[in-house]
């Protein structure tokens, strides 16, 4: 069963069993029009208190996150604009409801060292890195110290529940000098930070990447100090 679309804040309704009790696969249709968060809420509304599994697929309806087990909880996902995406969803109760809703992250940062997007101190950058097929899909900012002094760069936003994004400092030959892994969960907002102490002056780069092609994430990056 293909659903044509989400209502646009209310709940739509779907069928998770057939008459006889089997369980029934159905993919709701969503017109992304800009790139941003993408946030699914599903929930079994019978007495029952089944799990709702939902998966994302991009345009050719190819996976690109995790299966995800939703009891009226959200799921979040960073998604490109102008294209259709689809949620899987696969349920043993009788119905469910499901609905959408999408928020627009503006920015658009380099995709590797050499074009990396300058940060200046007290600046913020919101983006995504979409859901796709691809795992190796990166940004990368700079930042330039005039002296030496410490630093903090502070990650907020939303990662897909099950996959993770890595956030790294480097060097401006390369070399890493801090990393951390984020995890998305369920109906949570993820915050991180690195930090630097008595950093010698100089350029230093930001990278922010998937750890699987199951990977996507909506954020703001804010250089703090």
């Amino acid at each position: 069963t293909f659903a044509s679309s989400y209502a646009s804040n209310n709940f739509s309704i779907g069928a998770g069993t057939n008459s006889s009790g089997n369980q029934l696969t159905s993919y709701w249709k969503k017109y992304v029009s800009k790139k941003g968060r993408l946030a699914v809420t599903a929930a079994d509304i019978t007495d029952a208190d089944y799990n709702v599994y939902i998966t994302l697929l991009d345009s050719k309806k190819n996976v690109v996150s995790s299966k995800i087990a939703l009891k009226d909880q959200t799921a979040y996902f960073g998604v490109s604009g102008d294209k259709n995406y689809y949620v899987k969803v696969q349920t043993s109760a009788p119905i469910y409801g499901i609905k959408c809703s999408r928020t627009s992250y503006s920015s658009t940062p380099g995709t590797s060292k050499s074009k990396a997007t300058k940060l200046s101190k007290g600046s913020s950058k919101s983006s995504t890195l979409a859901a796709s097929t691809s795992s190796s899909s990166s940004h990368w900012y700079k930042i330039t110290l005039s002296s030496r002094k410490n630093l903090k760069m502070d990650f907020a936003g939303y990662v897909s529940p099950g996959a993770s994004v890595k956030m790294e400092l480097r060097k401006s030959n390369g070399d890493v000098m801090r990393s951390l892994k984020i995890t998305g969960k369920k109906s949570a907002k993820m915050e991180a930070y690195i930090k630097g102490t008595n950093v010698p002056k100089g350029t230093y780069y930001i990278k922010i990447s998937k750890v699987s092609s199951k990977s996507s994430a909506a954020y703001k990056l804010t250089y703090t100090y």
